[in-house]
């Protein structure tokens, strides 16, 4: 399928440029820094034991720059749809507008949690292999809403010692938009 013209201009317009691929790569990798590192300072001070962390920066910034590559080319397959979907406008631009801000509305927020829970599960798999004496319990919350399989085994599990999902959270959150989260609780 075709675009009409004004359509393709507008479409060509608005693709992601190497520049903006780059600024998107870098926000992504420090939304991932963050997660990691924030969760790294938090388990320190609970357990109040320090260690000498791996940097992982090298290993995010390539994912980042991986997931900016697929976010540019999922938008570019969206708007290409959209576009050639919308049959009666008056203003084309400010419809493309309209339609970018309400598919960022969810889909921003949707990218930043995937970050956060994802490299904050990183975080507790590096702290607890390099601090293997510890007594910890891990608990994956909120209890509700859940929607998939994987995280209603996990959410039924309650509390259970850290060392039990430690293989689980290295590829956590198992699916987009999953809101769980390792909540650690030391040992009483």
């Amino acid at each position: 399928m075709y675009l009409e013209p004004e359509k393709q201009s507008l479409y060509n317009s608005l693709l992601y440029s190497a520049e903006d691929l780059e600024i998107l790569a870098e926000l992504l990798y420090s939304q991932k820094l963050y997660a990691f590192n924030s969760t790294l300072q938090g388990l320190v001070a609970e357990f109040e034991e320090e260690a000498e962390f791996p940097s992982d920066s090298e290993e995010i910034r390539l994912q980042a720059e991986d997931e900016a590559r697929q976010i540019a080319t999922t938008f570019s397959k969206d708007l290409y749809a959209f576009l050639a979907g919308l049959e009666d406008y008056y203003d084309l631009e400010a419809e493309v507008r309209l339609w970018n801000a309400s598919r960022s509305t969810y889909k921003n927020p949707m990218i930043a949690l995937h970050n956060l829970i994802e490299w904050g599960a990183k975080a507790i798999v590096t702290y607890f292999l390099l601090k293997p004496h510890l007594e910890a319990y891990a608990e994956l919350v909120p209890k509700t809403p859940v929607v998939c399989e994987t995280c209603m085994q996990y959410v039924n599990l309650g509390r259970v010692p850290v060392k039990q999902v430690l293989e689980v959270m290295q590829s956590w959150p198992p699916h987009l938009n999953c809101i769980h989260t390792w909540k650690i609780i030391r040992s009483v």
